[in-house]
């Protein structure tokens, strides 16, 4: 076919295919899927259209909730499976469409004349493929067509076995003054290599992803005489499924599979895999398993509750779990994860609790990642702390579930102990400066050190920007509104001559396609960039992918400082030159320093794999144990001091927040820093010796020797800062520009 007038190839073109809802699906189904993950990974768009046949059933209510039902669970299990969303990829169903009745009667009247005219393709289809849904009488056809016209992509696509009905589109498009080519991909064959997707006996020739490893073999065993047949289709299948699928399909499969044996358990093990993506594919019957919420439980509202419910009982199905409670969330994350305490009953009414455990639900590329580096980093070399990812794979409508278990014989609970985070050890109840040092201590050298901090390597000088930009406000926030196709150039508007420009080479990390930012790092500094792309058409938005180099040329809206003056007035907090008023105290101010601390150079200090996101609600208590969660951000090579930073900055801002005012701490860090002994503070001498713990002096030794007091204190202070742009109290905010000022003042 020949490219349509007006249509670009210099930018990404956007394929429809229509397909008809699913309640079972089949490998056909998933080399489609392969075809569209292609098309989508290279930079693409993809529509997949879901047209129901209901021309005959109009008014058959129970028939509209049926197909209701089929249309949202293939669009959960496409886009689960895809893995993309808005606007890369759409899945939308002629429901969803402003489809008039004017307009589907005149295409079905051209479609009719066609028919009368003898047009070949249109006869080929309705005479000699004799499909009940191409009668011209009907308006099915007309249907698909005004759809596409509606939805105007630049390709069709379709399987080669629907050459027929493509061909038939494309002479009454044609017809119609609408002109949109099509492309086939290659199908993917039955059992007997041949297209039998349409054949009535197809369900003994054809493997179904719903078909379980006995079934599957069952199938197979019909090519028992034809050995050669046999080897020919499972070759098909690995070049067809299983190597193109994406990764969260195949992940924790071998990649290389030498023998038949082989191939066929990375059939069945793939089926599994893929199975997991379809939303309701375990029923809910009374023999399943019970979940319940525990009363306590109220930040998730009750519209979100059947999608945790049902991610909670594909993984717990099969378990010795009769009854699961959700028993407390755990706060404090940043991600937009819910993590969960669960208890698990073996008896529907037993009250004794038989095994806790961790669930988190969170959106299922994240999850994918959290499992990834599970297997890369932990799981061969994990300690007690380091909880165990025991089950995951499970996805709803892009949201995925994993269970943690296996720290310290599931966090020591013996008995119904409450499970809670380690800042729970600088309560006010808990006072109790020797367990607190002797418990972090042992989280820290037996755990962290022993798993990640000992397998890294010493480096002779190098900056801590580009791991610290990271965690701090973005430097910059450009804003952004068309693609140049020259160069790859995306271009802001000409502006004023005063208005700040930024022209650089950045690398795109993540995009926010609901708020149409996206996080960019500039490649000869890793300056962290925000890139604004409000009101910028689809095109750009599809060019400003992940893993992606683009130079990027736009205003400048605002700066770090920006951000960090615009949030003072908030807290109360007054600049005066280089100081801040907090609270009626006066301390230097450290927004001001940041660039000083970014761009010095340190020496000799250790760079490791770090849990990269360690706060405190990623580090739970239960009995005597720990239990370590939350491996998202994990990083194989980052500077080892770095994650005891983060830490620390979190306890430290919860700890002085909860008992001190700003001017009682200015004193206790000025008296920790300088040795002095005021009259003023003698009664806080308690609270001086825990606030002590926090010092670089009191980590231990195997700690101490990752890096020096600067590095340490340097870290420390850019974390707290970097913490402003979360949403934790105010009160705690203005600890923290203290504690970051005292922090550099440490590290001089």
């Amino acid at each position: 076919m020949n490219e349509p007038s007006g249509r670009s190839r210099n930018r990404p073109q956007t394929h429809l295919l229509h397909a008809r809802p699913r309640l079972m699906f089949h490998l056909g189904h998933l080399r489609m899927l392969n075809h569209l993950y292609r098309i989508l990974v290279e930079g693409d768009n993809v529509i997949l259209l879901l047209i129901p046949y209901d021309e005959h059933e109009k008014r058959n209510k129970t028939i509209r909730i049926r197909l209701g039902e089929e249309i949202e669970l293939t669009k959960g299990f496409y886009r689960n499976y895809l893995g993309f969303d808005r606007p890369r990829l759409q899945i939308l169903s002629t429901r969803e469409l402003d489809l008039t009745q004017e307009r589907l009667k005149e295409i079905q009247d051209r479609y009719s004349a066609l028919y009368d005219q003898g047009a070949p393709a249109v006869r080929r289809l309705i005479d000699e493929q004799n499909r009940p849904w191409a009668s011209p009488n009907i308006q099915f056809v007309a249907k698909c067509l005004a759809a596409v016209e509606q939805l105007n992509p630049d390709r069709l696509v379709c399987g080669e076995k629907h050459r027929v009905i493509a061909e038939c589109f494309d002479e009454v498009l044609r017809a119609l003054g609408v002109d949109i080519p099509f492309e086939t991909f290659e199908n993917f064959p039955d059992l007997f290599m041949e297209a039998g997707m349409d054949r009535t006996d197809s369900v003994h020739s054809y493997i179904d992803v719903n078909d379980n490893e006995d079934f599957v073999l069952h199938k197979l065993s019909s090519l028992r005489d034809l050995p050669g047949r046999r080897s020919e289709w499972l070759q098909a299948f690995m070049r067809h499924i299983f190597d193109p699928a994406p990764e969260r399909v195949k992940n924790g499969l071998n990649r290389v599979h030498r023998s038949e044996t082989e191939r066929e358990m990375a059939l069945t093990k793939l089926l599994a895999g893929a199975r997991a993506l379809i939303p309701y594919s375990l029923d809910d019957g009374d023999d399943d398993v019970r979940i319940t919420w525990h009363w306590n439980i109220s930040s998730i509202s009750f519209s979100e509750r059947p999608r945790i419910e049902r991610i909670a009982r594909q993984l717990f199905q099969g378990e010795k779990a009769a009854r699961i409670v959700l028993y407390r969330e755990f706060g404090g994350g940043k991600s937009g994860a819910t993590v969960l305490e669960v208890r698990e009953h073996e008896e529907h009414d037993e009250l004794r609790v038989s095994n806790v455990s961790i669930l988190k639900v969170g959106q299922e590329h994240e999850l994918h990642q959290e499992q990834d580096n599970y297997e890369r980093l932990v799981r061969n070399r994990g300690t007690a702390a380091f909880m165990t990812i025991k089950r995951g794979g499970v996805s709803v409508g892009g949201v995925a579930g994993i269970v943690y278990q296996d720290a310290q014989h599931y966090l020591g609970i013996r008995r119904q102990e409450r499970i809670d985070d380690v800042s729970a050890l600088f309560r006010p109840v808990q006072d109790d400066l020797e367990l607190a040092r002797e418990r972090l201590d042992r989280l820290l050298v037996a755990h962290l050190h022993e798993v990640l901090y000992k397998h890294g390597s010493r480096v002779d000088a190098e900056s801590l920007r580009p791991y610290v930009n990271e965690f701090l406000p973005a430097e910059y926030r450009v804003e952004v509104s068309r693609y140049e196709p020259d160069g790859e150039v995306i271009a802001g508007g000409a502006g004023s001559a005063a208005e700040e420009r930024l022209s650089a080479e950045v690398d795109i990390a993540e995009v926010d396609l609901g708020r149409r930012v996206a996080r960019a790092y500039r490649c000869d500094d890793r300056a962290k960039i925000d890139l604004v792309l409000t009101g910028a058409d689809e095109i750009l938005l599809n060019e400003v992918t992940p893993g992606r180099r683009l130079r990027i040329d736009g205003r400048v809206a605002s700066t770090r400082r920006d951000f960090y003056d615009s949030l003072l007035p908030r807290l109360g907090v007054t600049r005066r030159g280089r100081f801040l008023w907090v609270d009626g105290a006066r301390v230097g101010d450290p927004a001001g320093r940041t660039d000083e601390f970014l761009r010095r150079e340190h020496y000799s200090f250790v760079m490791s794999p770090v849990h990269g996101d360690l706060h405190a609600g990623n580090v739970l208590l239960g009995g005597d144990g720990f239990g370590i969660i939350d491996y998202g951000r994990m990083r194989a090579r980052f500077p080892a001091l770095y994650d005891i930073a983060y830490l620390y900055a979190d306890l430290k801002s919860r700890f002085v927040a909860d008992r001190f005012d700003i001017p009682t701490l200015v004193s206790l860090e000025e008296s920790i820093l300088y040795g002095a002994r005021r009259p003023r503070i003698r009664r806080h001498r308690g609270d001086t010796r825990q606030l002590e713990l926090f010092e670089y002096g009191a980590l231990p030794e195997e700690i101490r020797l990752l890096g020096s007091p600067a590095t340490y204190y340097s870290l420390l202070g850019l974390i707290l800062l970097g913490r402003l742009k979360f949403d934790v109290p105010e009160v705690e905010k203005r600890a923290g520009l203290v504690l970051a000022h005292y922090a550099f003042e440490r590290a001089r």
